[in-house]
């Protein structure tokens, strides 16, 4: 298998997919990079520089012969210093089958569908700097087992690691805001930690998941629809000081919470909110 590497001293991969989209066999130098990049059209590139907005981008390594890829702080060479590239883009590396390692360095946003079906993906390394995970981009990733998120992270996009069968384990980072609709839906996690800092769960976010122990903070002020649904091993929930609506279906067919106490800030509570739990005798409202 080839192995790809981005980083701040090799620019070969780039170089080749210059090459292969323009269809020519040019040799580039370091500072020849921004200008030939600049050069490509359509989405078959590597996006533009614009601003100085770097990215990997547009299908250029999906379905590719990649098994190892470092996505390194990928130096662009000018006059007047190096800039790195900061995105990768929409779809750049989906249904790639090969990738079994990942670390990203130092890109801010991972793009919508990044690394969706990367089904042999099993090892998945994120570093200070990323700031957004956009909807889909690990999605289907079935090999997946663990994710740690930076301290740096902002928001986990809708759908980001749905149907990531595999995956037991995450560590949410303190400084998080955002969880997503369906953003780890019918994930394997067995323990969930939610950061003080997330201000909403997305609907059926965490949906189907096996937890058996759940703590919601202060910080989170809204539940969405479905968002703890299904969880069939769930067994205790404590609630903070600070919820105010507790969505549709939220706890839907958990069939082994027996009591809820809810906290004194409620103000909504929506259709079915908990429905179908069997084994519920006593809620608390105050």
């Amino acid at each position: 298998m080839a192995k790809v590497a981005v980083n701040d001293t090799t620019l070969s991969s780039i170089a080749e997919a210059i090459r292969a989209r323009k269809g020519v066999e040019d040799k580039f130098k370091p500072a020849e990079m921004p200008q030939a990049i600049l050069n490509i059209e359509g989405s078959g590139g590597l996006g533009s520089l614009e601003n100085q907005a770097k990215t990997v981008a547009g299908n250029q390594f999906s379905n590719t012969e990649v098994n190892t890829l470092l996505a390194n702080s990928l130096g662009v060479e000018y006059e007047s210093g190096s800039y790195p590239l900061r995105e990768i883009g929409n779809y750049a590396f989906c249904e790639n089958t090969n990738i079994t390692d990942l670390t990203i360095h130092e890109y801010h946003t991972i793009g919508d569908y990044a690394f969706y079906d990367c089904r042999n993906l099993k090892t998945l390394k994120l570093n200070e700097g990323l700031n957004y995970i956009e909807q889909v981009a690990f999605r289907d990733c079935s090999a997946l087992e663990s994710v740690a998120f930076p301290s740096t992270l902002k928001r986990i996009g809708n759908s980001a690691f749905r149907d990531c069968k595999s995956l037991t384990s995450i560590t949410l980072n303190e400084g998080l805001e955002t969880i997503s609709p369906y953003a780890f839906d019918n994930t394997a996690i067995t323990e969930l930690t939610i950061p003080n800092t997330v201000t909403s769960i997305g609907t059926y976010a965490f949906s189907g998941i096996p937890i058996t122990s759940l703590t919601i903070p202060s910080s989170v002020k809204s539940l969405e629809a479905g968002a703890f649904s299904h969880c069939l091993e769930l067994e205790s929930v404590e609630f903070n000081e600070g919820l105010e609506d507790i969505g549709a279906i939220v706890f839907d067919n958990n069939l082994k919470i027996t009591s809820l106490k809810l906290p004194s800030t409620i103000t909504s509570i929506y259709m079915n909110a908990f429905a179908d739990m069997e084994a519920l005798e006593d809620i608390y409202v105050p």
